[in-house]
This record gives C-alpha cells, sequence and structure tokens, in this order.
C-alpha cells in the first residue's frame, strides 16, 4: 500500500511540472510560428533597445515599466497566441510567467532572445508599432 501511494505521488508531482515547464521555442521554431494568421509578437525590452531593431510586426510592452507593462498586457487577447521575446531571454521568462498567472496560457518564448535571433541571421525590422490600438491588434 505504501508503494501505491509512493507511485501516485510521484506521478502526481511530474504531472504538476510538465505543466509549468517553460514554453520557450527554438529561432527556427519561433520564427515558423510568426507565419501563422493570427499571432501577437511581443517584444518586452525597453523602447530606447526596440527602437534599434526588432522582429517585424512586433509590438513593445517594456517589462521594466512595471505599471504600463501590467496596464498595456491585460489589454492582450488572451485567446490569440503571445510570441514573446526580450534580448537574451530573461525578461521575456519574467514576463511569460506574469502573463500565465493572469491567464494567458497560449504564450511561447524565444529561447537565447533577440540575441539569439540577430546570430541567426533573421530579419530584423525598424517599423515602429504602436501599443496605443494594443487591444485590437493582431498580426
Amino acid at each position: 500500500m505504501k508503494n501505491i501511494v509512493i507511485i501516485l505521488f510521484a506521478f502526481l508531482i511530474s504531472g504538476s511540472v510538465f505543466g509549468q515547464q517553460t514554453k520557450t521555442l527554438s529561432v527556427r521554431k519561433f520564427s515558423k510560428s510568426l507565419e501563422r494568421k493570427e499571432v501577437i509578437t511581443l517584444d518586452v525590452r525597453t523602447t530606447e533597445e526596440f527602437s534599434t531593431g526588432h522582429i517585424s510586426k512586433a509590438i513593445n510592452i517594456d517589462w521594466k515599466n512595471a505599471e504600463e507593462f501590467k496596464k498595456k498586457a491585460l489589454l492582450l487577447p488572451k485567446n490569440v497566441p503571445i510570441y514573446l521575446y526580450c534580448r537574451s531571454g530573461t525578461r521575456s521568462e519574467k514576463a511569460m510567467k506574469w502573463l500565465q498567472i493572469n491567464g494567458f496560457d497560449k504564450i511561447r518564448d524565444l529561447s537565447g532572445g533577440f540575441e539569439a535571433w540577430k546570430e541567426s541571421g533573421k530579419e530584423v525590422s525598424i517599423d515602429n508599432i504602436s501599443t496605443d490600438n494594443i487591444g485590437t491588434h493582431g498580426n
């Protein structure tokens, strides 16, 4: 009986751990996913970083500006996949966790961030996407 309890406990723990794994994608998979019709590409770097180059059609909400991030991120549709990134992956991982806690479940993070994107030779854009109409934005 004790063995059954231990096995069940181990199974429950493993299920919850796998359910909470970080949903990071390689540059190749991230890029391929952006080809889908309705996705939001979210750059969580500062406005200054964003203005020097970003992934095409990305919107920018600065993770470091916590109040702005919370206010604008909560306007994003929860039923549309969100693909986010930062410079190297640290801020976007934190932002992804915050989004998950706040009811977003279709979230993917770019492994290695924008640095990995550039290093792989992917296209970099300098267009400016406003976050003023964020509630209606879809790529």
